[in-house]
């Protein structure tokens, strides 16, 4: 992965090329702008705001989401440990970057990811309280989101099939359909990284391995 993260990402036509001539390649590494067309099919026939439990959505704030990560925290309490609880929605998108376009299935229709997709956010966040029950005390949640208009790195598997979308029109060959690359985290493991995770992601990985060994030692 080292040496994958050393290389700037992969144009998305030159990978979709790559793939529909037979020539995949393992942890392909692209970086495009998540697009507000909805891909068609019943995944998509919610907004990930209305998948969040505790009324949550209204606390996404503007801008459409298609991936968020929630962290709820109890209030703290003297000489008790606060309980963590997170949870991850998303919906199917598609990204661009000029060169092309790729279609993005990381959730299936109830809003859950798949259990190969890993969502990496450290972005900006934006905190709701949670008012207390009868069950449980008062919370804070972080939520942080991936949204449309926004740029996201994602590295993965790929494959290519039939764009009946139209989005990857002129990707087709001469007298051939159309295609467009499709990275699914119900066949492959998918890692789904904002800007400023995906920053930290590279700066780790261009560490010589003593500085690295110096941070691990220093944070135990």
């Amino acid at each position: 992965m080292r040496r994958r993260l050393a290389n700037p990402p992969d144009p998305i036509g030159q990978a979709t090329v790559a793939a529909n001539r037979n020539r995949p390649r393992d942890w392909q590494l692209i970086r495009g702008e998540v697009l507000a067309i909805l891909p068609h099919g019943p995944r998509s026939s919610r907004s990930v705001a209305e998948l969040l439990p505790y009324g949550l959505g209204s606390a996404l704030g503007d801008g459409e989401a298609v991936a968020v990560r929630v962290d709820v925290e109890d209030d703290y309490q003297s000489f008790q440990r606060p309980e963590l609880e997170r949870f991850e929605r998303g919906r199917d998108f598609y990204v661009a970057d000029g060169s092309g376009h790729a279609l993005v299935r990381s959730s299936d229709a109830s809003g859950r990811l798949h259990d190969r997709v890993e969502l990496h956010l450290d972005g900006a966040f934006r905190t709701h309280r949670i008012d207390s029950t009868g069950a449980r005390g008062a919370r804070t949640a972080y939520l942080r989101a991936l949204r449309v208009g926004q740029p996201v790195h994602l590295m993965g598997c790929l494959h290519v099939e039939p764009d009946l979308s139209g989005v990857g029109a002129g990707q087709g060959a001469y007298r051939e359909a159309p295609v467009i690359a499709v990275f699914s985290g119900e066949q492959a493991p998918l890692h789904l990284y904002d800007d400023a995770a995906f920053h930290q992601l590279a700066a780790w990985h261009a560490l010589p391995w003593y500085r690295k060994l110096s941070v691990l030692v220093r944070n135990r």
